[in-house]
């Protein structure tokens, strides 16, 4: 859990940095990011770690916890109205079908719609007890199909732009069958990122971080096929 709210943090801060929020309120994006879930704490353990679908009663129970989450961060944390309003609204949708409160687009706060993007995000690449996690490609694939139903496209777009469609850290199979990993990206060519390889086309391991660095925008006959699982790449290690 903390690991998951410190890297909602960081994410929230990138995307709020490239769009040029103001600097105060990036510093209230960043608190909302760590408390937005802190109503969680609310929610009866049992209906937390239930295995089976939660019923109706019990989903109206868990989504209560924006709004305990808005009472604590003003009456327990005693930060701003501000702060708490991004965590009151980091449920409500682009299309309005969120909650608490069904507000829509331009009506939710910016800091909050960053939020749910990141949130999500970070929830999709997370191991689940149920699933694998998603590689940061394929989740960021999925955010581009939302087409505007639970996401502001504009913070997916600030997304891509400053975390790349191949995140930093990403291992990823070129067209010459080398293995490498995004280490850098450029916002206005998100799918022509810095990389530097692990295994080159005839299979020498560079370790150490001692593989060729290589700038895709200059080497426009490379490109990335797809993006493994890293597991996949220390199995060849």
């Amino acid at each position: 859990m903390a690991k998951a709210l410190v890297d909602t943090a960081i994410l929230a801060e990138t995307i709020a940095k490239f769009m040029n929020l103001p600097e105060d309120y990036i510093d209230d994006i960043v608190l909302g990011s760590l408390l937005h879930d802190c109503g969680m704490l609310r929610i009866p353990g049992t209906i937390l770690n239930k295995k089976t679908a939660l019923s109706d009663t019990e989903m109206q129970t868990v989504a209560a916890h924006t709004v305990y989450g808005y009472k604590a961060v003003l009456s327990e944390f005693v930060y701003t109205e501000r702060v708490a309003m991004l965590v009151l609204e980091h449920h409500e949708r682009w299309d309005g079908k969120g909650y608490p409160n069904g507000l829509d687009k331009d009506s939710i706060e910016i800091g909050a719609r960053i939020i749910a993007v990141v949130d999500a995000f970070v929830a999709m690449t997370a191991r689940k007890a149920y699933r694998s996690a998603l590689l940061g490609y394929d989740a960021m694939k999925t955010l581009l199909a939302d087409k505007g139903r639970r996401f502001d496209y504009e913070v997916i777009k600030a997304m891509i732009q400053s975390i790349g469609v191949y995140p930093i850290g990403s291992i990823v199979l070129m067209n010459d069958t080398s293995i490498a990993r995004v280490v850098g990206i450029d916002p206005e060519a998100p799918l022509r990122p810095l990389i530097r390889i692990l295994i080159d086309e005839s299979g020498h391991l560079y370790p150490n971080n001692k593989g060729k660095l290589i700038d895709l925008k200059e080497y426009k006959n490379t490109f990335i096929v797809k993006a493994i699982d890293p597991l996949q790449y220390q199995q060849k290690k």
